[in-house]
């Protein structure tokens, strides 16, 4: 299963190649979809979510989304709030299967409808030790949740994804 998670995320380094192209300055917003949409795929997930630091590092905005409420993308999170802005400040990894505890994680409010998705992951993306920005992947109830191992998977993955995502914002 790894492996093939790995062979599935591969195509990263296509992207961070791409991505010092000129003709993707064309069109960021899909490449962020791409990368997205891969990762999700990669990671069996239903959904998930791509958000982007701004550059005073203060507000978080989602650039990407799959499966997402109308009027999600675009939308700003502050430092600090929900579980993206939780783990962008925080530069760790998250992974929730259930609820939250809200003593270990003050601050972060998890959504109770009934979409909320049972297992979720989120990583910090950062470059030299300086978050950019953050992603979530979610599973509903009916699949196996997320483990430690795809956490792990999942930082070294995405420190690649990084990469390409501060390679294109830098040719913005």
């Amino acid at each position: 299963m790894a492996l093939d998670r790995m062979t599935k995320l591969s195509w990263i380094y296509d992207l961070y190649r791409l991505g010092q192209s000129p003709l993707l300055l064309e069109n960021p917003d899909k490449i962020y979809q791409q990368l997205l949409v891969h990762i999700v795929a990669g990671f069996d997930a239903r959904n998930g979510s791509l958000a982007m630091l701004s550059e005073d590092q203060s507000i978080l905005t989602i650039v990407a989304g799959m499966d997402l409420p109308p009027g999600v993308i675009g939308s700003a999170i502050p430092l600090g709030s929900g579980v993206l802005g939780w783990v962008a400040q925080q530069g760790q990894p998250l992974l929730i299967n259930g609820d939250l505890d809200p003593q270990k994680y003050p601050g972060i409010q998890r959504r109770r409808e009934k979409a909320a998705p049972s297992s979720a992951l989120c990583w910090p993306l950062k470059l030299r030790d300086r978050v950019i920005g953050a992603l979530s992947v979610n599973r509903p109830a009916e699949k196996t949740a997320f483990g430690e191992l795809d956490r792990e998977q999942g930082t070294a993955v995405l420190n690649l994804a990084s990469l390409a995502l501060e390679n294109i914002q830098l040719q913005l």
